[in-house]
């Protein structure tokens, strides 16, 4: 019977792959618009920066991180990711509006004490000043 069941369950697969495979892609960008979803994604990008799978890992290479489980309890309980997060999802998500982890000490790693949230139009205008003249405003 467990057989029949996994040829059925691998015909089914196949006959509905690209269906099947639409239907998860669609799910997983859903997900990721959620708190937990987007709070989880973020935390691979950190840790894709700080163990060097990253375009720009030079910069990040070897910094400290926080343990996932911890983070995700920090930020869901910062008010300002909780209103960032609101005001974005309000927006349609508006991608300048995106929640994004600002270090405030650039040389320093992904700790509690060392991050705050602002918008990602906000962080990119702090790196792009940071690039030019050496400092933060």
């Amino acid at each position: 019977m467990a057989r029949d069941n996994r040829a059925y369950m691998k015909a089914y697969y196949q006959a509905n792959k690209a269906a099947l495979i639409d239907a998860s892609k669609l799910y997983q960008r859903h997900y990721r618009k959620t708190k937990p979803g987007f709070l989880t994604k973020l935390y691979a990008n950190m840790v894709s920066r700080v163990t060097g799978k990253h375009g720009k890992h030079h910069i990040y290479l070897g910094l400290p991180i926080i343990p996932g489980p911890e983070f995700r309890a920090w930020a869901s309980s910062d008010p300002a990711f909780n209103q960032l997060h609101d005001e974005w999802a309000a927006s349609g998500y508006d991608r300048r509006r995106v929640p994004s982890i600002d270090r405030i000490d650039s040389d320093g790693g992904y700790t509690i004490g060392n991050m705050r949230f602002i918008t990602l139009s906000e962080n990119s205008r702090l790196g792009n000043w940071t690039q030019r003249y050496g400092f933060a405003d």
